[in-house]
């Protein structure tokens, strides 16, 4: 329930794989979550990642684009989820799936509604960020407010779709990923 707790279960997680170069990245609250953990590793002195991959989150110094929604009652709720987010998937038409699926949801969304941003200093690696063109929940400008928590290069690519871009996107969002490690990692054993 507590975004710099869960950052820090990840941090400890890490530990014993931070002897090599490594990434970070995260879609919707995961992109939250590995912003965080990166902080926490450099707040612990340890390796931080060579890159953060965000996709579909609003940079994390903004405040939601919607009020709290955790909390609201079932119908509402729903219908909130639905306007924001736009889920297509089989696990939100099908009501028993959806039931399954809805505790995890309001759970992740309760740990989103709960997030307080502490400013500190920028990441000193890369940030590229991800988003669908039609995500009411991300708009452009508020993704790529995600500059600010770099010193190093930061891009934006967007990709068709609302915040679930992901589903149709995967082959160009792998190419895209491949590639920028690719580059990183040719980077790492040039310097």
């Amino acid at each position: 329930t507590n975004a710099s707790a869960l950052a820090c279960a990840l941090a400890d997680a890490l530990g014993a794989y931070l002897d090599r170069p490594f990434a970070l990245f995260g879609y919707s609250l995961g992109a939250l979550l590995a912003f965080e953990t990166a902080r926490e590793l450099r707040r612990r002195g340890r390796a931080t990642p060579a890159c953060l991959f965000a996709a579909a989150r609003h940079a994390p110094q903004l405040p939601p684009i919607h009020p709290p929604l955790s909390g609201l009652p079932q119908e509402h709720f729903l219908a909130q989820i639905e306007h924001y987010y736009q889920p297509d998937d089989a696990a939100w038409r099908i009501p028993e799936l959806r039931d399954i699926v809805l505790p995890i949801l309001r759970d992740d969304i309760a740990l989103a509604d709960a997030y307080e941003y502490t400013r500190e200093a920028p990441l000193a690696c890369p940030i590229d960020v991800f988003i669908g063109a039609q995500d009411r929940s991300v708009p452009i400008t508020r993704a790529e407010a995600w500059r600010e928590q770099t010193t190093r290069e930061f891009s934006l690519d967007t990709f068709p779709g609302g915040h679930f871009f992901m589903h149709a996107a995967m082959p160009q969002l792998l190419q895209t990923l491949g590639g920028r490690l690719t580059s990183l990692l040719n980077a790492k054993c040039v310097s």
